[in-house]
């Protein structure tokens, strides 16, 4: 069997899979209890690891005081990785949420932290 593998925005990939444009999805959905009686949910199948993502020169190092007013990119409809952001970070940097995790490494290229 082959398959086609094609990146499409989250906001858009349910709508995808309910139209038949798409025949799995494979992401960090939460399971909820909605989601649940809509679809098959296979898993977890994957274990998270969390990751910061810096700059090459970036002096941020994941410490409080490096990360102190800074803001972290975390991709839109991640649940877990939003929920961890939030509980880990959000009493000292600001959470930024952004449609796609390509928009957050456009900003760090930029030279955003």
């Amino acid at each position: 069997m082959t398959c086609d593998i094609k990146a499409i925005p989250y906001d858009g990939s349910i709508s995808a899979l309910q139209s038949g444009q798409i025949d799995a999805l494979i992401n960090t959905y939460a399971m909820s209890k909605e989601r649940q009686e809509k679809f098959t949910m296979v898993g977890p199948y994957i274990r998270p690891t969390f990751r910061l993502i810096v700059g090459a020169n970036s002096k941020v190092d994941g410490t409080e005081a490096t990360l102190l007013g800074k803001a972290i990119g975390v991709e839109r409809g991640s649940a877990a990785n939003l929920k961890y952001a939030n509980a880990t970070f959000s009493n000292y940097a600001t959470i930024q949420q952004y449609d796609q995790i390509n928009d957050a490494i456009l900003d760090l290229n930029t030279g955003r932290d």
